[in-house]
């Protein structure tokens, strides 16, 4: 089905209910690789502090960036890399206010801008001249911006159930300005320098579990909290991310500067979504029908599952990432 049709009918360029009957790597190989992969802590210094990541597999392996979603940390990609191709370095950050990355300073706020530095920075430590971006949710989100601005340092980007385009109408870019910076200042008034606030892990779970529904299990949470929160007491558990990361100041496009910075990106492009669609954006198949039109190689797959499919169900997930990043190779 072309492009066009997708953009017309909102269905799929290549829809995946079972995996298993169109792609090419099997369960029982991806099953090999989850004892073949190294695992190290890593800390890349920065002028806010550090930038924490696990870095997974040999380090003159090809680089790949994972980039977990708003809120979330490194271990988003815990339970999906040991079902990748163990010839890659996959360095999995923690953006900063994240996981184990330092925060920002008192007076400062968080922006995609701040996170589109951290790859950056990422980059230019490890010299990497082109590179590829895994990202989930707002990572991918993040990579997809750095790949219309970086598209020559770019080479492959795979995106995970991504709300594009990042449009606002002015009335709502003026409603969620007012609204961050009403709630960062009272924030500073009243939190700064402030002990954070404590939850039994029940607690944290369930906030979780109804602020985004059907996007993960408790058992993906779990993972979450272990790089996400810090035990204090007693099933006594604070969060370790920056209580400012709740009203980032969101960069928005008109439609046509949109589609005008997704037609800069030439390189590799691999676009995932979850079903049924949770985040519903206007023109989403006008963007990935110019992709199609610009990229060296594109697929659009869609697979059935919850939000965060890279931890509920990574053995569905892994296949379409191994075959295309192949693909990519040849």
């Amino acid at each position: 089905m072309s492009i066009q049709a997708l953009a017309l009918c909102g269905r799929a360029v290549l829809r995946a209910k079972s995996t298993s009957a169109i792609l090419r790597t099997s369960r029982r190989e991806i099953q090999a690789y989850t004892n073949q992969w190294k695992l190290e802590e890593i800390r890349i210094p920065t002028p806010c502090g550090t930038l924490a990541a696990k870095a997974w597999g040999d380090a003159s392996a090809k680089p790949i960036l994972a980039l977990h979603g708003w809120q979330d940390n490194a271990n988003s990609f815990d339970l999906l890399i040991p079902y990748l191709k163990p010839k890659y370095r996959i360095i999995a950050l923690d953006f900063i206010g994240h996981g184990y990355s330092s925060h920002l300073a008192p007076g400062l706020f968080y922006s995609p801008n701040s996170f589109i530095m951290d790859i950056q920075r990422v980059a230019d430590y490890y010299d990497w001249e082109q590179f590829t971006i895994i990202g989930h949710s707002m990572g991918g989100g993040i990579g997809h911006v750095y790949a219309m601005l970086f598209p020559d340092r770019l080479k492959t980007l795979v995106t995970i159930d991504v709300p594009l385009p990042a449009t606002m109408t002015t009335d709502k870019f003026v409603m969620m300005t007012v609204f961050s910076t009403l709630n960062l200042l009272r924030i500073e008034r009243e939190y700064f320098g402030e002990k954070p606030f404590a939850y039994p892990e029940a607690e944290i779970i369930e906030k979780h579990m109804t602020a985004i529904r059907n996007a993960y299990t408790e058992d993906a949470l779990r993972v979450l909290m272990k790089r996400g929160c810090t035990r204090i007491g007693e099933d006594q558990y604070t969060f370790n991310r920056d209580r400012r990361l709740k009203y980032i100041y969101w960069n928005s496009f008109d439609a046509d500067t949109s589609e005008q910075l997704a037609a800069l990106y030439k390189n590799e492009l691999l676009a995932i979504r979850c079903l049924p669609m949770q985040f519903k954006r206007e023109g989403y198949h006008k963007i990935q029908q110019i992709h199609q039109e610009n990229c060296s190689r594109y697929q659009y797959t869609e697979l059935e599952g919850l939000h965060h499919i890279q931890m509920t169900d990574p053995q569905k997930l892994a296949p379409v990432i191994n075959d295309f990043l192949d693909g990519c190779e040849t």
